[in-house]
Protein backbone atom coordinates (compact mmCIF):
# COMPACT_ATOMS: atom_id res chain seq x y z
CA UNK A 1 0.00 0.00 0.00
CA UNK A 2 3.00 2.32 0.23
CA UNK A 3 4.47 3.68 -3.04
CA UNK A 4 8.01 2.44 -3.77
CA UNK A 5 10.16 5.52 -4.30
CA UNK A 6 12.98 3.77 -6.16
CA UNK A 7 11.83 0.45 -7.67
CA UNK A 8 15.22 0.10 -9.40
CA UNK A 9 16.91 -0.50 -6.02
CA UNK A 10 14.79 -2.14 -3.32
CA UNK A 11 16.16 -4.13 -0.37
CA UNK A 12 13.15 -4.98 1.81
CA UNK A 13 11.59 -8.42 1.43
CA UNK A 14 7.86 -8.58 0.76
CA UNK A 15 5.14 -8.75 -1.89
CA UNK A 16 5.40 -5.84 -4.31
CA UNK A 17 2.45 -4.82 -6.47
CA UNK A 18 2.83 -3.29 -9.93
CA UNK A 19 -0.06 -1.47 -11.64
CA UNK A 20 0.64 -0.57 -15.28
CA UNK A 21 -1.76 1.80 -17.11
CA UNK A 22 -1.74 2.52 -20.86
CA UNK A 23 -2.79 5.72 -22.67
CA UNK A 24 -6.38 4.52 -22.87
CA UNK A 25 -6.66 4.18 -19.13
CA UNK A 26 -6.67 0.39 -19.18
CA UNK A 27 -4.51 -1.26 -16.51
CA UNK A 28 -3.08 -4.57 -15.45
CA UNK A 29 -1.72 -5.67 -12.08
CA UNK A 30 1.13 -8.01 -11.24
CA UNK A 31 2.62 -9.19 -7.95
CA UNK A 32 6.32 -9.80 -7.25
CA UNK A 33 7.41 -11.68 -4.13
CA UNK A 34 10.94 -10.73 -3.01
CA UNK A 35 12.68 -12.98 -0.46
CA UNK A 36 15.88 -12.09 1.38
CA UNK A 37 18.35 -14.87 2.18
CA UNK A 38 20.57 -14.68 5.26
CA UNK A 39 24.18 -13.65 4.71
CA UNK A 40 27.00 -15.70 6.27
CA UNK A 41 28.83 -14.10 9.18
CA UNK A 42 32.52 -14.98 9.46
CA UNK A 43 33.12 -12.55 12.30
CA UNK A 44 36.00 -10.16 12.83
CA UNK A 45 39.26 -10.26 10.87
CA UNK A 46 42.12 -12.10 12.57
CA UNK A 47 45.90 -12.34 12.60
CA UNK A 48 48.59 -14.74 13.77
CA UNK A 49 52.36 -15.18 13.96
CA UNK A 50 54.13 -18.46 13.28
CA UNK A 51 57.60 -19.96 12.98
CA UNK A 52 59.10 -19.01 9.62
CA UNK A 53 59.62 -22.64 8.60
CA UNK A 54 56.26 -23.96 9.79
CA UNK A 55 52.97 -24.35 7.96
CA UNK A 56 49.74 -22.79 9.17
CA UNK A 57 46.15 -24.06 8.88
CA UNK A 58 43.93 -21.25 7.58
CA UNK A 59 40.83 -23.46 7.50
CA UNK A 60 40.71 -23.56 11.31
CA UNK A 61 40.47 -19.79 11.67
CA UNK A 62 36.82 -19.23 10.72
CA UNK A 63 33.66 -21.32 10.96
CA UNK A 64 32.78 -22.19 7.35
CA UNK A 65 30.58 -25.21 8.04
CA UNK A 66 28.05 -25.57 5.20
CA UNK A 67 29.73 -22.83 3.17
CA UNK A 68 31.85 -22.84 0.02
CA UNK A 69 35.23 -21.30 0.86
CA UNK A 70 37.74 -19.54 -1.37
CA UNK A 71 41.09 -18.43 0.05
CA UNK A 72 43.31 -16.03 -1.92
CA UNK A 73 46.64 -14.31 -1.36
CA UNK A 74 47.34 -11.21 -3.44
CA UNK A 75 44.52 -12.20 -5.78
CA UNK A 76 45.90 -15.72 -6.34
CA UNK A 77 43.88 -18.73 -5.21
CA UNK A 78 45.46 -20.63 -2.29
CA UNK A 79 45.51 -24.27 -3.35
CA UNK A 80 46.22 -25.74 0.11
CA UNK A 81 44.75 -23.40 2.75
CA UNK A 82 45.22 -26.09 5.41
CA UNK A 83 49.02 -25.78 5.10
CA UNK A 84 50.35 -22.37 4.06
CA UNK A 85 53.86 -21.13 4.75
CA UNK A 86 54.01 -17.68 3.17
CA UNK A 87 53.39 -14.58 5.27
CA UNK A 88 50.85 -12.12 3.93
CA UNK A 89 47.27 -10.92 3.98
CA UNK A 90 44.93 -13.77 3.11
CA UNK A 91 41.34 -13.18 2.02
CA UNK A 92 38.51 -15.64 2.63
CA UNK A 93 35.22 -15.48 0.70
CA UNK A 94 32.60 -17.86 2.09
CA UNK A 95 29.37 -18.40 0.12
CA UNK A 96 26.21 -20.17 1.26
CA UNK A 97 23.75 -22.18 -0.81
CA UNK A 98 21.70 -19.06 -1.54
CA UNK A 99 24.64 -17.31 -3.18
CA UNK A 100 25.14 -14.84 -0.32
CA UNK A 101 28.79 -14.30 0.70
CA UNK A 102 30.89 -12.79 3.46
CA UNK A 103 34.56 -11.81 3.37
CA UNK A 104 37.21 -12.00 6.09
CA UNK A 105 40.88 -11.05 6.21
CA UNK A 106 43.58 -13.10 7.95
CA UNK A 107 47.05 -11.59 8.37
CA UNK A 108 49.83 -14.15 8.81
CA UNK A 109 53.28 -13.06 9.99
CA UNK A 110 56.48 -15.11 10.07
CA UNK A 111 58.84 -14.82 13.04
CA UNK A 112 62.10 -16.75 13.13
CA UNK A 113 62.24 -16.46 16.92
CA UNK A 114 59.17 -18.68 17.21
CA UNK A 115 61.18 -21.52 15.65
CA UNK A 116 63.28 -21.61 18.79
CA UNK A 117 61.81 -23.87 21.46
CA UNK A 118 63.13 -21.46 24.10
CA UNK A 119 60.74 -18.67 23.12
CA UNK A 120 59.07 -16.80 25.94
CA UNK A 121 55.42 -17.67 26.37
CA UNK A 122 53.45 -14.56 27.12
CA UNK A 123 50.03 -12.93 27.15
CA UNK A 124 49.70 -9.23 26.32
CA UNK A 125 46.42 -7.31 26.76
CA UNK A 126 46.37 -3.75 25.43
CA UNK A 127 45.69 -0.87 25.26
CA UNK A 128 44.64 0.20 28.74
CA UNK A 129 42.62 2.35 28.87
CA UNK A 130 40.83 1.19 25.71
CA UNK A 131 38.42 3.10 23.51
CA UNK A 132 37.46 1.05 20.44
CA UNK A 133 39.39 -2.22 20.08
CA UNK A 134 41.13 -4.38 22.68
CA UNK A 135 43.86 -6.78 21.49
CA UNK A 136 44.91 -9.94 23.30
CA UNK A 137 48.19 -11.44 22.04
CA UNK A 138 49.06 -14.95 23.20
CA UNK A 139 52.31 -16.77 22.40
CA UNK A 140 52.67 -20.46 23.22
CA UNK A 141 55.19 -23.09 22.20
CA UNK A 142 52.55 -25.78 21.78
CA UNK A 143 48.95 -25.74 20.59
CA UNK A 144 46.50 -24.73 23.33
CA UNK A 145 42.84 -24.07 23.95
CA UNK A 146 42.34 -20.37 24.65
CA UNK A 147 39.35 -18.86 26.44
CA UNK A 148 38.74 -15.11 26.73
CA UNK A 149 35.96 -13.63 28.87
CA UNK A 150 35.21 -10.05 29.87
CA UNK A 151 33.07 -9.07 32.87
CA UNK A 152 31.88 -5.59 33.79
CA UNK A 153 32.22 -4.10 37.26
CA UNK A 154 28.87 -5.69 38.24
CA UNK A 155 30.16 -9.16 37.45
CA UNK A 156 28.08 -9.56 34.28
CA UNK A 157 29.74 -11.38 31.39
CA UNK A 158 29.79 -9.09 28.34
CA UNK A 159 32.13 -11.07 26.06
CA UNK A 160 33.18 -14.70 25.70
CA UNK A 161 35.31 -16.46 23.11
CA UNK A 162 37.10 -19.83 22.88
CA UNK A 163 39.57 -20.94 20.26
CA UNK A 164 41.95 -23.84 19.57
CA UNK A 165 45.20 -21.98 18.97
CA UNK A 166 48.07 -23.49 16.99
CA UNK A 167 51.64 -23.30 18.29
CA UNK A 168 53.09 -19.81 17.95
CA UNK A 169 51.47 -16.42 18.38
CA UNK A 170 47.86 -15.36 17.90
CA UNK A 171 46.30 -11.92 18.25
CA UNK A 172 42.61 -11.71 19.16
CA UNK A 173 40.72 -8.52 18.30
CA UNK A 174 37.86 -7.64 20.64
CA UNK A 175 35.49 -4.80 19.59
CA UNK A 176 34.53 -2.62 22.55
CA UNK A 177 32.97 0.37 20.80
CA UNK A 178 29.47 -0.51 21.98
CA UNK A 179 30.43 -1.19 25.59
CA UNK A 180 29.73 1.47 28.17
CA UNK A 181 32.59 3.36 29.74
CA UNK A 182 33.90 2.04 33.03
CA UNK A 183 35.81 -0.80 34.64
CA UNK A 184 36.10 -4.28 33.08
CA UNK A 185 37.98 -7.47 33.95
CA UNK A 186 39.57 -9.60 31.22
CA UNK A 187 40.13 -13.28 32.10
CA UNK A 188 42.38 -15.50 30.00
CA UNK A 189 42.15 -19.29 30.33
CA UNK A 190 44.65 -21.64 28.70
CA UNK A 191 43.59 -25.28 28.43
CA UNK A 192 40.66 -24.45 30.74
CA UNK A 193 42.99 -23.17 33.47
CA UNK A 194 42.71 -19.55 34.61
CA UNK A 195 45.99 -17.86 33.78
CA UNK A 196 45.48 -14.09 33.67
CA UNK A 197 42.97 -11.60 35.04
CA UNK A 198 43.52 -7.98 34.08
CA UNK A 199 41.57 -4.89 35.01
CA UNK A 200 41.04 -2.44 32.16
CA UNK A 201 39.26 0.86 31.78
CA UNK A 202 36.92 1.60 28.87
CA UNK A 203 36.95 5.31 27.95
Amino acid sequence: GTPVVNPAAVSAAGIYQLIAVNNSGCSDTALFNLTNFAKPNLGADRSATKCSTANYDLTAQFNTSGLTSLWTLGGTVVSTPAAVSAAGIYQLIATNGSGCADTAIFTLTNDLQLCNSTITEQTVIKPNPVRDVLTVSIIRIAAVKVGITIHNSSGQKVYSYTYQQAAGGQTYIIPMQEMAGGEYFVTIRVNDKKETVKRIIKD
